[in-house]
């Protein structure tokens, strides 16, 4: 560049200067941000439970995923290419679902590949993760109750019996894999 590492001198107008103005941290603006506020503490005790289920939501996720890791670390299993496909393409189509429709359009027009590719250790890992979680889910006869299953189905949209179930049964087996594991 030309311009570059050169002094120069410049005149500005300052037509305006604002100055943002915050609300006080008082009853009144617990009140006006929501009903459901009656008070600062309300909010703020709102606040930290949000903070609070949010972390354990994390950690729960962290802690799974490093049980999943391991268990397939320590226990190799060979996944059929069309199994590993078949996960990538349902990979890539909860993704684009959460595009707009021209977005998800341009994207596979133009990026195929790269999507394609970007999905193919995610999708390999699901499978092997799946396969092992069914072998054991059997193994150790893992039961889920009627009960269980409405309650997973009223906590999540749009998931269907079967997905519950399934999804009880992972949760009740990683906590099995947790307690006999040497932490």
């Amino acid at each position: 560049n030309e311009i570059s590492g050169k002094t120069c001198e410049m005149l500005l107008t300052i037509k305006s200067i604002k100055e943002r103005i915050l609300p006080a941290l008082d009853d009144n603006l617990a009140k006006d941000l929501s009903e459901k506020f009656a008070t600062l503490d309300e909010l703020k005790e709102s606040i930290r439970l949000r903070f609070s289920i949010t972390a354990k939501r994390r950690n729960e996720y962290y802690k799974q995923d490093a049980i999943t890791r391991a268990l397939i670390e320590k226990n190799p299993v060979d996944v059929p290419p069309a199994l590993i496909e078949r996960m990538a393409m349902s990979l890539i189509n909860r993704e684009l679902e959460t595009m707009g429709e021209k977005a998800a359009a341009e994207l596979v027009k133009n990026h195929w590949q790269e999507v394609w590719d970007s999905v193919q250790e995610r999708a390999r890992f699901r499978v092997k993760a799946e396969l092992l979680f069914e072998v054991l889910i059997q193994a150790l006869a893992i039961a889920v109750s009627e009960e269980e299953i409405a309650t997973k189905m009223a906590s999540l949209k749009n998931i269907n019996k079967e997905d519950a179930q399934y999804s009880i049964q992972v949760e009740k087996l990683l906590n099995i894999i947790e307690l006999a594991a040497n932490i």
